[in-house]
């Protein structure tokens, strides 16, 4: 039996494009394979298309780029923590760098595997 893993991906928004197809692409694989899917961004047009497929979404503006994005660094490590996130993936370079810091602030024996994909 394959163990049940918890994705999260990290973009700025969902409001449509190539990187926002590919999270809903991904997304809804997970859920068909029985994994546990989670997204987070500063929300848009596609979350219901995203939550009816299955998958949860948090909706936080970290693709906002403004230092001000910085603070949801302690409040994602600690999201990480609490959801057991087994693999953290970014596809934007500001929620990266958001997600990059709160996963590199992490007990290594305890934070999730970390996956960067360029669109």
């Amino acid at each position: 039996m394959v163990r049940k893993l918890t994705v999260l991906q990290v973009l700025p928004e969902l409001e449509g494009g190539g990187v926002e197809r590919g999270t809903l692409e991904v997304a809804q694989a997970l859920v068909d394979a029985g994994h546990r899917s989670l997204v987070l961004s500063g929300g848009g047009r596609m979350v219901p298309a995203l939550t009816a497929a299955g998958s949860e979404h948090i909706c936080w503006p970290v693709g906002k780029k403004s230092l001000l994005t910085l603070r949801f660094v302690l409040r994602l490590r600690r999201l990480l923590d609490a959801q057991r996130v087994d693999i953290l993936h970014m596809r934007s370079r500001v929620p990266a760098w958001v997600a990059w810091l709160a996963w590199r602030g992490m007990d290594p024996a305890r934070r999730p595997r970390l996956v960067s994909t360029v669109h």
